[in-house]
């Protein structure tokens, strides 16, 4: 899986950066795991579950997950 992007504005100090588009190259089972991921935090974020999390990452709830591969980050916008 690869990601691209194009930056919008950098965010922090840290080289976060806000992106204006990004590009997913991915085989679909990661694609897959990646709409699974937000199907659930779009859940949790409708039920009585909205308080709870902060942020997930792919790499932390798909099982074939590569070390070389970029995680997806679903941040909580009530958190963040």
């Amino acid at each position: 899986m690869k990601v691209y992007g194009r930056a919008k504005r950098t965010v922090d100090d840290t080289g976060l950066m806000e992106m204006s588009e990004v590009c997913i190259c991915a085989h679909p089972d990661a694609l897959r795991a990646m709409a699974k991921l937000l199907e659930e935090c779009a859940l949790e974020l409708e039920g009585d579950q909205r308080y709870k999390f902060s942020h997930k990452h792919l790499s932390g709830v798909w099982n074939n997950f590569g070390q070389k591969m970029t995680d997806l980050i679903v941040s909580n916008p009530r958190k963040s």
